[in-house]
């Protein structure tokens, strides 16, 4: 027999690590409990544990077909050439002709509004305030060129095709302290294949991204359904489950004291929250 995988360790130390072996001791006495009160007997119960035993065994067995619907290179050499809307020569025309509508006068925040592709559209491509080497260097360089009021010629990156307004320049104090200097800017990306992205704060995605997101996405359904084929599944009328939910702790067993028998830990007892770090401001196409 294979030794079973074991998960990464978790690194706790002191309060937290002795409030999880108090959690979990509490749990495995609430379980001894509850299969000597027969509750395992219920058929809700049993219909329940075999609902998430399945999508245990279902995220495993996804892992094993990972390498049947893996995109290869001709795969996305043969998406993108049935998708000429993939094609980047198509993006920086439309790029070309935007840029044509912004010298020509028209709105540059409403144009972003209507095109771009990327988050900061809802603020008309504003990006605010930023130093140079928050940017990816392209789209830093042409930024940092311009006066304020210029508009910039088409600027590619791996992102696609940026125009870029300089609204204002300054010099301030970066993090270090330092002075730095900085420009307040707004610019229209324009993506091969014009998608958003399925998350609205993740950045565009490339053509060759999008085509393979496509295909890893029409081979799962096909392989799934090649499954269902072979496999005859039948589901009766009457089976009726309600969608689960995170089970709260265990309820205060009687006899045992409080804080050792379950129920969920009073405020003082929690363990801190992890602090989070923050997260870039969505909409600049920073250098990841």
């Amino acid at each position: 027999m294979k030794k079973a995988e074991m998960l990464p360790a978790t690194a706790l130390e002191g309060e937290q690590l002795e409030k999880l072996k108090q959690n979990w001791a509490q749990t495995m006495v609430a379980e001894r409990k509850g299969l000597a009160a027969g509750v395992d007997k219920e058929r809700k119960t049993q219909l329940q544990l075999m609902l998430q035993q399945s999508r245990i065994l279902v995220d495993a067995y996804a892992k094993q077909l990972e390498p049947r619907i893996k995109a290869t290179d001709a795969d996305l050499d043969a998406y993108v050439a049935k998708h000429p809307e993939l094609d980047p020569k198509q993006a920086r025309a439309k790029a070309e002709d935007i840029l044509r509508r912004v010298r020509a006068g028209e709105d540059f925040t409403a144009l972003a509004k209507e095109f771009s592709a990327d988050p900061s559209k809802e603020d008309g491509g504003d990006l605010g305030w930023f130093a140079r080497e928050r940017m990816v260097k392209p789209f830093a360089d042409a930024a940092f060129a311009l006066k304020p009021g210029e508009v910039s010629d088409i600027v590619e990156t791996q992102f696609g095709f940026h125009i870029i307004k300089v609204d204002e320049r300054r010099t301030d104090k970066g993090a270090d302290g330092k002075p730095e200097e900085q420009v307040k800017a707004r610019h229209i990306l324009i993506t091969a294949g014009g998608g958003q992205p399925a998350n609205p704060l993740a950045p565009p995605q490339t053509p060759r991204e999008q085509a393979r997101a496509a295909v890893e996405r029409e081979k799962q359904e096909k392989l799934l359904e090649e499954i269902m084929q072979r496999t005859r599944v039948e589901v009766a009328a009457e089976f009726a489950v309600a969608q689960p939910t995170p089970p709260p702790m265990p309820a205060q067993i009687p006899g045992m004291p409080p804080g050792q028998g379950g129920g969920a830990p009073s405020p003082s007892q929690q363990a801190p929250a992890p602090a989070q770090s923050g997260s870039p401001r969505p909409g600049a196409p920073a250098e990841q």
